[in-house]
């Protein structure tokens, strides 16, 4: 019997599924290998569009996640344009370039407003934003013995009522 290789569309569909399974699974780091063995071995143009964006949103969210701007950006600028274009891989980078500035506020707001359809995405993008949060926590403990609520709810990005309760 003759090799016949899975058509390209079975194979991406398999793999989000993979994803999908490590993003519940909280494995970024299998999560992003899954994704550059995926984006290594198939050629996106010839996909569905949707498909091969939800592996590039993974890759950028779980690059985040694992604390790798330089990979995540690196993935940004390798994507293809029709990926780039979608609004979760846009809103992912969105989320990379606020973390690159260090504008904490700006990435929680861009998880915030984010488009996250696909399953993954969405586990990712939450996971992300409690991580920046929970940092951002940390950073103020740190930094300041006493803090308004005013200075507060402009580093967590939330109203001087909301910060001065969750203190």
């Amino acid at each position: 019997i003759p090799f016949r290789a899975a058509p390209a569309q079975a194979t991406i569909m398999t793999t989000v599924a993979t994803v999908e399974r490590l993003a519940e699974a909280g494995d970024w780091t299998a999560l992003v290998s899954t994704c550059e063995d995926a984006e290594l071995d198939l050629v996106h143009d010839d996909l569905e569009a949707a498909a091969s964006a939800q592996l590039y949103a993974a890759q950028l969210l779980g690059h985040l996640l694992l604390r790798e701007l330089e990979a995540a950006r690196f993935v940004w600028k390798r994507a293809p344009a029709a990926a780039q274009a979608h609004e979760e891989v846009s809103g992912a980078w969105a989320v990379g370039k606020a973390l690159w500035r260090r504008d904490t506020t700006a990435a929680r707001a861009a998880l915030t407003a984010g488009s996250w359809t696909s399953k993954a995405a969405s586990t990712l993008a939450s996971a992300l934003e409690r991580r920046v949060e929970e940092e951002e926590w940390d950073t103020i403990a740190r930094a300041f013995t006493v803090v308004s609520p005013e200075t507060l709810a402009a580093r967590l990005g939330l109203s001087a009522a909301a910060a001065a309760a969750a203190a």
